[in-house]
């Protein structure tokens, strides 16, 4: 709720002070940092991923190789 009431609040003197430019720049300036740290996990992710796939195929072939 508060938050709610928060972000209106910094919203409505944003386009009281400058216009929907400044709320755009504004959005813009607070996503960018997020946006970098959502495509580093991703490629973070997609590494991880592959590095199992791995490790799962090798423990795989040493248990037939046991069997």
């Amino acid at each position: 709720m508060i938050w709610g009431l928060t972000v209106g609040a910094i919203t409505a003197g944003l386009l009281y002070a400058g216009g929907l430019k400044t709320v755009q720049t504004a959005t813009i300036c607070a996503a960018l940092p997020v946006a970098v740290l959502i495509v580093m996990m991703s490629f973070s992710l997609q590494r991880a991923l592959r590095k199992e796939t791995v490790v799962q195929s090798n423990q795989q072939l040493a248990a037939n190789v046991v069997t």
